[in-house]
C-alpha cells in the first residue's frame, strides 16, 4: 500500500500551461517522483526497523534491507504503470492505470502459482532467489519507468500537419502567406510632413 501515493506522483492537469517553461519535462516529472519517493523511503525504513525490532531485535537492519527490494520493485512497477499511461494519456494523468498496479499487484503475485516463489520466508530455502528475483525485477522496471518518462519527440521529418510555431506546413514552390499591414491613418489635427 506504500506505493498508492506514486500512482498519482506524475499526475500533471497544469501540463499543458506549463510545456513552455525552461525545464525539460522530465526534470519536472522526477521532481514529482522524488518528492513522494523520498517520505515513502523514510516512512519504509523507519516502519520496518520498529517491526523488525519488535519480532526479532537482532535482526531488524536485516530483515529491512532484504525485504526492500520487494517495496522498491512494486513501487516501481507502479511508477512504470503511471509513466505508461502519461505516454498513452496525453501526459496529463498517469493514476488511471497506476493505482490498479499499485493496490493488487503484490495480492495477485501472492495469490499466484508463480508469485508463491517470489514470497519467501526469510532464511528459508528460497530467499536468496527471491532476493535476486525480486532486484532484477527492480532494475528492469525502473530502467523502463526512466525511459518512458523522457520527453516524447515526434520522429524526424514528421510534422504531424505542423509547420514551424504550430502554423501549417508549407508546401513546396508555394509561396508563403504575405504578412498584412495596418497602417493607423492619421487624425485630422495630425500635421503630415511637408504641410503647416
Amino acid at each position: 500500500m506504500c506505493a498508492v501515493p506514486l500512482a498519482f506522483a506524475l499526475d500533471d492537469p497544469a501540463a499543458g500551461t506549463t510545456a513552455t517553461l525552461p525545464f525539460p519535462r522530465t526534470l519536472r516529472r522526477l521532481l514529482r517522483l522524488a518528492l513522494v519517493l523520498v517520505p515513502l523511503a523514510a516512512l519504509w525504513t523507519g516502519c520496518g526497523l520498529l517491526l523488525g525490532h519488535a519480532l526479532d531485535p537482532a535482526a531488524g537492519p536485516g530483515l529491512v534491507a532484504g525485504l526492500s527490494p520487494e517495496a522498491g520493485a512494486l513501487a516501481a512497477v507502479t511508477v512504470l504503470s503511471a509513466a505508461f499511461g502519461l505516454r498513452l494519456g496525453g501526459g496529463e494523468r498517469g493514476s488511471p492505470p497506476a493505482l490498479p498496479c499499485a493496490v493488487l499487484l503484490a495480492p495477485a503475485l501472492a495469490l499466484s502459482p508463480v508469485g508463491a516463489g517470489a514470497f519467501a520466508v526469510p532464511d528459508g530455502a528460497s530467499w536468496a532467489a527471491s532476493r535476486w528475483l525480486w532486484t532484477l525485477a527492480l532494475v528492469v522496471t525502473a530502467g523502463a519507468a526512466g525511459a518512458l518518462l523522457g520527453e516524447q519527440r515526434p520522429r524526424r521529418g514528421v510534422t504531424h500537419g505542423k509547420g514551424p510555431a504550430g502554423n501549417p506546413p508549407v508546401q513546396e514552390g508555394a509561396r508563403p502567406p504575405a504578412k498584412l499591414m495596418y497602417v493607423i491613418p492619421p487624425g485630422p489635427d495630425a500635421h503630415l510632413p511637408g504641410k503647416p
